[in-house]
C-alpha cells in the first residue's frame, strides 16, 4: 500500500478518537511505521489492531455506537487493504482481527437500526472467522447474528443462529459458550416458548459456573462483558417476554447490583425492564423513577436502541397523565 493512501485512511479512521488515554498512541505510530519499514504486516501490527478493536468495543459499552461506528468502518477498510499484503503465516491472525472489526461494525450498525448493513458486516465477520479457523469467534458471531434476527422478530432464524453458536463453541473461550446459551434463551423467550427458555437459562447458568472455575481469562474473552450480573439481566428480559413481571423485577434488581457499572447500556436496559414491570403492575412512582435512571444513562450512552426503548416505555405511561399530581 502506498504511504499516502495508508495515511489518508488511517487519519480519517482516527478522527475524534482519543488514543493517549488508553496507551494506544504507540499503536498509531506503529501503524504509520508499517508503510516504511518491512515487513509491512507483522505480528506487532496485528496486535495493535486487535487492541484498538477491544478499546472500541469498550467505548461502545460506555458511549454507544454513534461514537465508534465510523472508526470501526474505517479500520475495517484499512484491514481489508492489508489482507492482500499479509504473509501467509500471519493470515489467520489478521483474518481474526478483521472478523472482530467486521462483527463490531455489524453490532454497531444494529444499534443504529441499519439492519441491512448489520447483516452484511456479520456475514463478512463469519466468513473471515471461518477462514481464520477461529471457532470461538465463529460462535460469537453466530450468537450476535441471533440477536439481529431477534431484533427483527425473525424468531425462528434467531433460534437457529443461537443453536448453531451453541454447537460451534469449544472450551477455548468458555464465556462465549455461556453467551451462546444465553442468546438461545432470549430467542425462545421472545418466541413465547417458556419450557425451552427455562431449559436454556439453566444451561446458561451451568456453563457460566463452569467458566468461572476455569482459568480466569475473562478480560481477554470475546464475551468479556459476561459477569455475575449479565445472566440476571438476561433473565429479567426473558421473564418480561414470558409474562412473569415479578421474576423480571427481582432479576433486574439483582443485575444492577452485580453487573459492571461501566457497561452503561446493559444497566440502562435493566432499569427499563424495571420500569416496564412497574407499568404492568400499575406502580407509577416506581416506574417513573426507574425510567429517569435509564434516561440518565442515555445521556452518557447515545445508543439508538436505548433511546427508542425509553420512548416506548415513556409512551406506556401516558395513561397516568393527570394522576398523582
Amino acid at each position: 500500500m502506498e504511504r499516502k493512501t495508508f495515511l489518508q485512511v488511517l487519519t480519517g479512521s482516527m478522527a475524534g478518537f482519543t488514543l493517549g488515554a488508553v496507551g494506544l498512541t504507540e499503536a498509531h505510530e506503529r501503524l504509520v511505521e508499517a508503510v516504511d519499514q518491512p515487513p509491512r504486516v507483522d505480528a506487532a501490527l496485528i496486535e495493535h489492531f486487535d487492541r484498538i478493536c477491544d478499546y472500541c468495543r469498550r467505548q461502545d459499552d460506555t458511549q454507544g455506537a454513534q461514537a465508534i461506528l465510523t472508526v470501526a468502518q474505517a479500520q475495517l477498510r484499512l484491514l481489508h487493504t492489508l489482507l492482500a499484503e499479509c504473509p501467509s503465516r500471519l493470515q489467520p491472525q489478521l483474518l481474526a482481527v478483521y472478523s472482530k472489526f467486521a462483527g463490531l461494525a455489524g453490532w454497531l450498525s444494529l444499534d443504529a437500526r441499519q439492519f441491512a448493513n448489520s447483516w452484511r458486516y456479520f456475514e463478512v465477520a463469519q466468513a473471515a472467522a471461518h477462514q481464520a479457523g477461529a471457532s470461538a469467534l465463529v460462535a460469537f458471531t453466530l450468537a450476535r447474528m441471533s440477536h439481529v434476527a431477534k431484533a427483527q422478530d425473525r424468531l425462528n432464524l434467531a433460534i437457529d443462529y443461537a443453536s448453531a453458536a451453541v454447537a460451534t463453541t469449544d472450551q477455548a473461550d468458555p464465556l462465549v459458550h455461556t453467551f451462546a446459551h444465553d442468546q438461545l434463551a432470549r430467542a425462545h423467550a421472545k418466541a413465547g416458548d417458556e419450557t425451552s427458555c427455562l431449559a436454556s437459562l439453566e444451561r446458561t447458568q451451568t456453563s457460566y459456573d463452569q467458566a468461572k472455575t476455569a482459568a480466569d481469562h475473562s478480560d481477554s474473552s470475546l464475551a468479556y462483558f459476561y459477569d455475575d450480573g449479565f445472566l440476571p439481566h438476561t433473565e429479567s428480559q426473558c421473564y418480561l417476554n414470558l409474562g412473569r413481571p415479578d421474576r423480571a423485577v427481582a432479576q433486574a434488581e439483582r443485575s444492577l447490583e452485580l453487573h459492571n457499572p461501566e457497561l452503561v447500556r446493559d444497566n440502562a436496559f435493566s432499569k427499563l425492564y424495571l420500569a416496564t414491570t412497574y407499568v404492568h403492575s400499575d406502580e407509577p412512582e416506581q416506574a417513573v423513577n426507574a425510567l429517569k435512571d435509564a434516561a440518565n444513562c442515555a445521556r452518557q450512552n447515545r445508543s439508538v436502541q436505548l433511546a427508542e426503548r425509553i420512548q416506548t416505555v415513556r409512551a406506556s405511561m401516558t395513561r397516568w397523565q393527570g394522576q398523582h399530581r
